[in-house]
């Protein structure tokens, strides 16, 4: 059985959040190491028509915390993007909201 031992798992979801669910409930339960659990979606933002998947998300995260993952110490973040087409507003996104976020090892 492989061991891991990292502590934040960022997945990004999009509009079928049914393998973020089947990632993380695996390493659940292979990663006693395991503390934050990072979702990272889109905003609506209705000036560029960009739809978002926040609401998928949030049923994620409602799914994990009924498979007990709050009661396990693991917590679920939202990471939201701003704008998803445009690489360098994603970078900013991500080095503002996870990151600076991340423990220092």
């Amino acid at each position: 059985m492989p061991e891991y031992d990292f502590s934040e798992l960022i997945l990004l979801v999009g509009t079928n959040p049914l393998p973020n669910f089947v990632v993380a409930d695996y390493f659940k339960r292979q990663n006693k190491e395991l503390k934050n659990i990072w979702l990272v979606c889109s905003e609506d933002v209705d000036s560029i028509g960009q739809k978002g998947t926040h609401d998928q998300a949030k049923r994620l995260r409602n799914l994990l915390n009924a498979r007990d993952f709050e009661s396990s110490g693991i917590s679920t973040k939202f990471i939201p993007l701003s704008r998803v087409s445009a690489a360098m507003q994603i970078r900013q996104d991500i080095q503002k909201r996870v990151i600076k976020c991340l423990p220092q090892d």
